[in-house]
């Protein structure tokens, strides 16, 4: 076996069919060749033994004009073709090195050899074509497909994937240890590397139209059915995840929209030729829920506790007596609920990434559905929103009368009627019931729904701002009410936050309005972006330059950087000066006392570069980075606006989410169609679809041009300009004498004589 590893290392093939065709005949040869594991040397260093056989050597090292060598290492043993590697590389078969390698010729004979007479097993054979691939090594690289076939898709190389696909005979839905598909396996590799996404696409293309191409040349019927792309389309991995969904949540909105436009269905059924079927179960929340709440129901009902193997063997003595014993319980599968599209969408990890959101929006099915469950929760939007207003107009009454009549002031001290004081009283307690009970309870609901979804930490940061004005506006009005009735003089500072939390609440209904959605999603970017990025280096510069001035105004006769000289508390002096380069970066104030600083010189420097920093360069940036913002939001303002909208409608939702999962009522009824979904006559499955026309998918194309200012599309005639080009001719005429004629396309010359 050295003599043959070294032959192959070196790449001599002679030298290595010499010693198979010798031992070809030897049963022991044979044997050791299949169970051989390859050692090197290394100088200095002991032998060290690999989990790499004859096979896997042949396999990395050697050329395809060298695979005469692999070809007869098959022959003599077809089981190396199952040996699969261990440790880093767990799982990794010699098949796997040559699809990576794009071994096509080789992978071409071993495709022929296995269907020849070459004996291989059954099992053999699963082995080869089945392989469990767990290596920590293979992670986010091609090997994560497991599946030879799905490995020689991920390589991009059609002419490897057709190579495969026909050697292992595999159905284009089969599911690697992941549940994926090799559609599931393409998307994850579109998102990691998105320079190879046409590449990926093509691959798509091929894979979707093979069985389609090489119908004539399969027999098996059942075969013909599966490799057909549209019931691969429909299968879960093990995270309960379509590859459409797969596609939205990494943001790969070409992959997406090639699924998208896969799934529809014609509506040949209502004779509507026209007219579309776009399956939603996955993409809207509600029948997404339905979908997976009935898949559970299901598993529950299908897979009962059932007794597995026992922790000892039974005896294989025929003599031994017979002694029945009971198994450990296998438990049941938990089901596990996943993400709706437009969940994912609103999801804060993923619309970072803008442009794919927006890509992925606006699809005229995805904005046809936006609009849709729109007109079935703007009843309840516009209610609510009309309460809030009136809420706080009230509560705002009851802040400055609770005010007035607490602490009332030498002029309005006898203007104060019983009619204020059985106002507050009165209001304090109805703002508490009909106000701070409810809206607090949407705030536990709310916290609770984003809990009992998968994902909880990425659901708890979309939209946070929103759930933490409401906890605020409740938590604080119930806290206010409370103190009211306990100390009537308490402090004001639950009732402030309330007030406030209340009123800049109602940024959220300004979501769903067109004309103003776009500046709130501009705000938010500003706030939670631009501002929170410029307030570390102005935290900075404040806190070293304040340490500076306190330095620098320190000592017998010398002033505080503010001027004050009464105090001699170090802790109340800095705040007081970083109170002061607070206001002198805001150019409220000025320091004139610099003068009098223990240094003037080195006082007049630090003030000087404490200004070029806050005025030239950070303030100035702060200014730029808003500007760059207002334009890109300002440029995608449609866009912007149906996400707004639709986190509002999921906002809505996720108040009545934690009902859905105690029953069915409480799941709201949207107008979607529900049909079955056949195959030879039997019903497969359920699913829900929206009904889309031809035109008006023309007419969410069309609505996708900016109309900010309503400005009317002016008609203009069109007018065709002819450019003709002037050409030269010559001949002779009867005078030999060599004639130049310039002509144009209208017919018209000019002669130029030439001698």
């Amino acid at each position: 076996m050295e003599k043959l590893q070294a032959a192959i290392e070196r790449k001599n093939v002679q030298k290595t069919l010499d010693i198979l065709h010798n031992n070809a005949s030897s049963n022991i040869f044979r044997s050791n060749l299949t169970h051989h594991y390859c050692s090197y040397e290394e100088r200095g260093k002991p032998v060290r033994t690999t989990d790499d056989t004859i096979l896997h050597l042949a396999a990395a090292h050697l050329d395809e004009s060298q695979n005469v060598i692999i070809q007869e290492l098959v022959k003599l043993s077809p089981e190396l073709l199952e040996r699969r590697k261990q440790n880093g590389h767990q799982g990794q078969t010699p098949l796997h090195i040559l699809i990576v390698r794009n071994q096509n010729e080789t992978l071409r004979k071993i495709k022929d050899l296995l269907s020849s007479d070459l004996t291989v097993g059954d099992t053999v054979r699963n082995n080869i074509f089945n392989p469990k691939v767990t290596g920590a090594l293979f992670s986010k690289t091609v090997m994560e497909g497991e599946l030879p076939y799905i490995v020689a898709a991920l390589t991009l190389d059609t002419k490897t994937a057709r190579l495969v696909i026909e050697m292992t005979g595999q159905h284009i839905k089969a599911q690697n240890g992941k549940g994926n598909t090799v559609y599931h396996c393409l998307v994850e590799h579109a998102a990691r590397h998105p320079n190879k996404i046409p590449e990926v696409t093509a691959m798509w293309d091929f894979l979707s139209s093979f069985g389609g191409e090489n119908a004539a040349d399969l027999n098996d019927l059942h075969r013909k059915s599966a490799l057909a792309p549209k019931y691969a389309f429909k299968l879960s991995n093990h995270e309960n995840m379509r590859p459409l969904q797969l596609a939205a949540k990494h943001g790969v909105p070409q992959l997406f929209n090639v699924i998208l436009d896969h799934e529809k269905i014609p509506n040949v059924k209502d004779k509507l030729f026209d007219s579309y079927l776009y399956d939603i179960s996955v993409i809207d929340t509600v029948t997404h829920f339905k979908v997976q709440r009935k898949k559970k129901v299901e598993m529950n009902h299908s897979k009962p506790n059932k007794v597995g193997p026992c922790d000892d063997t039974l005896s294989l003595n025929p003599a031994a007596p017979s002694i029945e014993e009971v198994g450990r319980e296998i438990e049941k599968e938990k089901f596990q609920y996943s993400q709706s599209v437009l969940e994912m969408v609103c999801n804060a990890k993923i619309a970072r990434n803008n442009s794919s959101v927006f890509d992925i929006i606006k699809q005229p099915p995805m904005k046809k559905l936006i609009d849709l469950k729109w007109k079935t929760y703007r009843t309840q939007f516009f209610l609510w929103m009309f309460y809030h207003a009136v809420v706080m107009v009230w509560y705002s009454i009851y802040a400055i009368q609770w005010a007035s009549v607490t602490f009332p002031s030498n002029s309005t001290q006898s203007a104060i009627t019983n009619v204020q004081r059985a106002f507050v009283s009165f209001s304090s307690i109805s703002l508490i019931l009909t106000v701070g009970v409810p809206y607090f309870a949407c705030t536990v609901l709310l916290i609770v729904a984003r809990c009992l979804r998968p994902n909880t930490l990425q659901y708890l940061k979309t939209d946070i701002e929103y759930i933490v004005l409401l906890f605020l506006f409740s938590f604080c009005l119930l806290v206010d009410g409370a103190l009211y009735h306990i100390n009537q003089k308490h402090d004001s500072y639950f009732l402030l936050i309330s007030n406030l939390s209340g009123w800049w609440f109602c940024i959220f209904y300004c979501r769903a309005f067109r004309s103003v959605s776009f500046y709130v999603a501009m705000i938010q970017k500003v706030i939670f972006g631009d501002l929170l990025r410029f307030g570390l280096f102005i935290l900075l510069s404040l806190v070293s330059f304040t340490i500076a001035f306190q330095v620098l105004f320190q000592g017998i006769g010398v002033p505080t950087a503010y001027g004050s000289e009464d105090t001699t508390e170090s802790i109340q002096v800095f705040a007081g000066t970083l109170l002061t380069n607070t206001r002198l970066m805001f150019g409220l104030v000025d320091i004139e006392v610099l003068y009098q600083a223990r240094e003037p010189v080195l006082a007049y420097i630090v003030y000087m570069v404490y200004v070029t920093m806050t005025y030239l360069v950070l303030l100035n940036s702060l200014i730029a980075m808003i500007s760059e913002t207002c334009a890109k939001v300002r440029e995608n303002d449609i866009a912007f606006f149906h996400t707004q909208r639709l986190s509002v409608i999921l906002f809505l939702e996720e108040i009545s989410y934690p009902f859905w999962r105690l029953s069915e009522t409480f799941i709201p009824n949207i107008p979607f169609e529900t049909r079955p979904v056949k195959r030879n006559g039997v019903v497969l499955y359920h699913s829900y679809f929206l009904k889309m026309t031809d035109k008006q998918s023309e007419n969410e194309q069309v609505d996708e041009t900016p109309n900010a200012f309503n400005q009317p599309v002016q008609q203009t005639e069109s007018v065709t300009v002819n450019i003709q080009q002037p050409f030269y001719e010559e001949y002779i005429d009867n005078e030999n004498k060599k004639v130049s004629v310039l002509k144009w396309g209208n017919g018209q010359s000019q002669k130029i004589a030439r001698n």
